[in-house]
């Protein structure tokens, strides 16, 4: 599989399951529920091989906000327990396809 096909597999997964728009995901918006769907986002990602700046390159974001955001991802899940249930939800859903 490609990386634009990883990217938008995970993309569709991430937003069907926080209930986000696909382009408020990559967009700028700066709400908690967003930038933790784009936390998730670029987690998983990252899982899937993807280095930062592919992910940057396909989120039209900079590899230094990648790396920023995949560097407080513990911290998000410690203050919003959602992203970890979203988290383990997304990922069974991405196994199963």
């Amino acid at each position: 599989m490609c990386k634009s096909e990883i990217f938008n597999k995970v993309l569709d997964a991430v937003s069907s399951q926080t209930e986000i728009t696909r382009e408020q995901i990559l967009s700028s918006c700066k709400s908690v529920e967003v930038v933790d769907a784009r936390c998730i986002l670029f987690h998983l990602l990252q899982e899937q091989g993807l280095y930062p700046g592919q992910i940057a390159a396909q989120a039209r974001k900079t590899p230094a906000a990648i790396r920023y955001l995949q560097s407080h991802f513990e911290d998000r899940i410690k203050a919003n327990k959602m992203v970890k249930i979203y988290l383990q939800n997304i990922r069974k859903h991405i196994e199963s396809n």
